[in-house]
């Protein structure tokens, strides 16, 4: 919530804005574990003050993957979103994280194990290649022929176990207070599992860089294909860890107060 408290003089103080508290923040509540049910939570805290559209969704981090997940629900229920920002975040790439689970059962233990890690660590030590580019085009390819006709928006419970222990890294929570590292777990879980639909809209990205590894010679870092208008990409300086630091919050502030104004 700092985080959105710091970005909040760049609001219109005659526009009115509301933070939605997740569930999972306060004792004994326990977080959603898909992004949808979280979403669909807040839709309805949404509607207790304010009933209908227009929208303003704005979203940092996993923050904006539920924002995208709620500009989706808003929409299906035939209300209208006219603005979804996006702060510094990639689109899910669910069809790698999926892949790399299935290589996993497939290649359990510690020596075969090795061959699709090494594969792996040769793909990113050049992210611009052309062979790293045609592996994940042929992995989307695939994934979104057989997975994405579903119409659920999360991969199946089945094989959530493995996929966490497949992605997810003990030592990334270390810089979190002991007592909230399990509710973050289960976010970026949820995050890493989710299965993003179309969204008939225009999405602002702010973006501090590419992401080369996941999605190579994107700008959009993911997001514009999984859209039906157009995705604008506000370049903001820094990187992910400091972008709400000085200097580069006041930049973040103007580029968000500029967007804004241009959305009314």
């Amino acid at each position: 919530m700092d985080h959105y408290l710091k970005i909040l003089p760049a609001i219109d103080k005659t526009r009115p804005v509301f933070g939605i508290r997740g569930r999972g923040l306060g004792p004994g509540e326990i977080l959603p574990k898909t992004v949808e049910e979280t979403a669909r939570e807040q839709v309805d805290a949404i509607k207790t003050v304010q009933t209908t559209g227009p929208f303003h969704l704005l979203g940092f981090s996993n923050g904006g993957i539920i924002a995208y997940e709620l500009a989706c629900q808003l929409v299906e229920q035939g209300e209208r979103v006219t603005y979804l920002g996006i702060i510094d975040v990639s689109a899910p790439a669910t069809d790698v994280r999926y892949f790399k689970t299935l290589v996993a059962m497939l290649f359990p233990g510690r020596i075969l194990g090795r061959i699709p890690a090494f594969f792996e660590r040769h793909l990113k030590a050049r992210p611009d290649s052309r062979l790293h580019a045609g592996v994940l085009k042929t992995i989307r390819t695939v994934f979104h022929g057989a997975v994405s006709r579903s119409r659920a928006k999360s991969l199946p419970e089945s094989v959530a176990e493995t996929h966490a222990a497949v992605h997810f890294r003990e030592e990334a929570l270390e810089k979190y207070p002991e007592g909230s590292r399990q509710n973050i777990r289960v976010q970026l879980n949820a995050s890493r599992m989710y299965l993003p639909h179309t969204f008939t809209g225009d999405l602002v990205l702010f973006s501090t860089g590419p992401d080369p590894v996941l999605f190579p010679g994107d700008v959009t870092r993911g997001w514009g294909p999984l859209i039906t208008g157009k995705c604008k990409v506000i370049a903001v300086p820094g990187d992910h860890s400091n972008l709400f630091d000085e200097p580069q919050l006041s930049v973040l502030k103007e580029k968000i107060r500029e967007s804004l104004g241009a959305g009314r």
